[in-house]
C-alpha cells in the first residue's frame, strides 16, 4: 500500500557531469547533500533546474527520507506560473526539508524548514521574474506580521502526526491483511458481497478511517439501500477480533465500505465468477483489481514450486 502520491519525474541520478546536473546512476544521500549545499549558492538561478529535479526525484523515491508535499507549498495549481519557475520554487521547499534529514542521517519532519527555504526563493523570483504565487504571498504577510514562528510549528506538528498515522496504518493494513485473507465474502441484506481490498486514509482533521471495497450486484438498488448494506457490513467487519482490536487501539473515527458495480446486469453466479477469474474484475478500483492479481500471482508461483 502506498503511503503517500507523488508526483513523479523522470530523471538519470548519480554521477554529476560538468554543471548539468545530468547524471550516470543512482544518487545517494550524501551526493544530494552536496547538490542541496550547490544550489544554496545561486537558488533560484535557472542552471540549478537538473539539480533540484534529482533533488525531488530522490525525495519522492528514497527510504532515507520523510517529505511531505502539501499542496498548498508545493503545487500551488492555479498560479500562473512558468514551469522552470515552478520547478525552482518546488525544488527549494524540497531541499530545504531535506538538508538536516541527510545531515543528521535521520528521518525528522522538517516541513517549517521547507518553508524557509521556499519563501527565501520566492522573494527572489518575484523581485527579478516578477513571480507570484498567492499562498505564497499570504505567507509573507504573516512573516511581517510577526507570525511566521507559529505557523512553523503548526506545519511541524501536523507532519508529526501525519508520518506517526502513516505508519501506524500501514502495520495496521499488513495485520489485517494477514488475518482477513482477502479477498472474502460476507453476507449483508440476503446478498452476498465481495469484500476485495483495505484502505486507510487520513483525512483533513488526521482523523482516520479503515476503508473496504466492495463488489456486489446492486446495480439497480438505491443510495439509500446501499447506505444499509454498507452499515450492516461496517457492523459484521467489526466483529472481527483482529479489526476490532486495531480499531479501539487506535480511535479510528469509522469503517468506509466503498461499492463498485458491474456495468452489465448480470445473474449472481456470472457476477461471481467474473470477480474471481483473473484480469476480469469488473468496475473494481485500480488497487483492488491490483491486489487480487498479486495474490493470484502468489499462488500460482506457490503452485509451480
Amino acid at each position: 500500500m502506498k503511503k503517500f502520491l507523488f508526483l513523479i519525474i523522470f530523471a538519470i541520478s548519480g554521477l554529476i557531469f560538468a554543471d548539468t546536473g545530468i547524471s550516470a546512476k543512482k544518487d545517494t544521500g550524501d551526493t544530494i547533500l552536496e547538490l542541496i549545499k550547490e544550489v544554496e549558492e545561486e537558488p533560484a538561478s535557472e542552471k540549478n533546474l537538473p539539480k533540484y529535479e534529482r533533488i525531488i526525484k530522490f525525495a519522492e523515491e528514497s527510504e532515507e527520507v520523510q517529505i511531505f508535499l502539501i499542496d498548498e507549498l508545493y503545487k500551488f495549481p492555479d498560479a500562473k506560473v512558468s514551469q522552470t519557475n515552478r520547478r525552482i520554487i518546488q525544488g527549494s521547499y524540497v531541499s530545504g526539508a531535506l538538508k538536516k534529514q541527510l545531515e543528521n542521517k535521520q528521518k525528522i519532519i522538517t516541513i517549517s524548514d521547507g518553508i524557509k527555504n521556499e519563501l527565501k526563493v520566492y522573494k527572489i523570483l518575484r523581485e527579478t521574474k516578477y513571480v507570484k504565487v498567492e499562498y505564497l504571498e499570504q505567507l509573507l504577510d504573516i512573516e511581517r506580521q510577526g507570525g511566521i514562528g507559529q505557523l512553523y510549528y503548526n506545519y511541524d506538528v501536523m507532519g508529526m502526526e501525519m508520518y506517526q498515522s502513516a505508519t501506524g496504518m500501514q502495520e495496521d493494513a499488513d495485520t489485517l491483511i494477514n488475518a482477513l485473507k482477502f479477498p472474502f465474502f460476507l453476507e449483508a441484506s440476503g446478498e452476498k458481497v465481495l469484500i476485495t481490498d483495505i484502505n486507510f486514509n487520513v483525512l483533513a482533521d488526521l482523523t482516520t478511517i479503515i476503508g473496504f471495497y466492495a463488489v456486489s450486484d446492486d446495480y439497480d438498488k438505491s443510495q439509500a439501500v446501499l447506505d444499509k448494506k454498507s452499515k450492516e457490513i461496517a457492523e459484521k467487519l467489526l466483529k472481527n477480533d483482529t479489526l476490532k482490536k486495531i480499531y479501539e487501539k487506535n480511535n479510528y473515527s469509522g469503517i468506509m465500505i466503498e461499492y463498485t458495480t458491474p456495468k452489465v446486469k448480470q445473474s449472481k453466479n456470472e457476477i461471481y465468477k467474473t470477480m474471481t477469474e483473473k484480469n476480469q474484475y469488473v468496475e473494481m478500483k485500480d488497487e483492488a483489481k491490483q491486489f487480487l492479481l498479486e495474490k493470484e500471482t502468489v499462488k500460482e508461483q506457490e503452485n509451480e514450486k
